[in-house]
């Protein structure tokens, strides 16, 4: 069995460099942390190979004018059909984020919709349709206070 890997803080700062810009050039970490491109690089390589870093994304803005919905979704499962729930829930672009929770939580989804007019189709012609969805709890976000990689 293999060791867990333990974060340093050489490591914690990494994160936090590509954590605010993935792209972000070696040199530029390098420079800041006073270490060289190559101790980098395998640092970045031992966080890949580990899972601490399991890909990278891009966060954008959408090109409409509309204020954005962001909502979490509480969804209790039939526990028969939790699996083939979550591979459904895949398929709907609205939905960022899927978590299956433990005891009675069930299914936690967060998505991101246009207006409250296009939550309520979602809702009703999306979800609504899924076989096994016993019931849907929807929680409109009204403020985001932080939102970062913690420790």
């Amino acid at each position: 069995m293999e060791d867990e890997y333990h974060l340093d803080q050489i490591d914690r700062q990494i994160l936090k460099f590509l954590e605010k810009d993935a792209k972000i050039s070696l040199k530029i970490i390098a420079d800041e942390l006073g270490k060289s491109e190559t101790t980098i690089r395998r640092r970045i390589k031992a966080l890949e190979d580990n899972d601490i870093i399991s890909g990278y994304t891009i966060r954008y803005k959408f090109p409409s004018k509309k204020s954005k919905i962001k909502t979490f979704l509480r969804i209790v499962p039939d526990l028969s059909k939790t699996h083939n729930i979550v591979k459904k829930l895949f398929g709907f672009s609205e939905i960022i984020h899927i978590y299956h929770m433990s005891g009675q939580c069930g299914i936690w989804v967060l998505a991101r919709l246009d207006d409250i007019p296009q939550l309520s189709e979602f809702l009703d012609n999306k979800l609504g349709k899924i076989e096994g969805i016993k019931s849907i709890e929807n929680c409109i976000i009204l403020n985001e206070y932080k939102k970062e990689f913690e420790q």
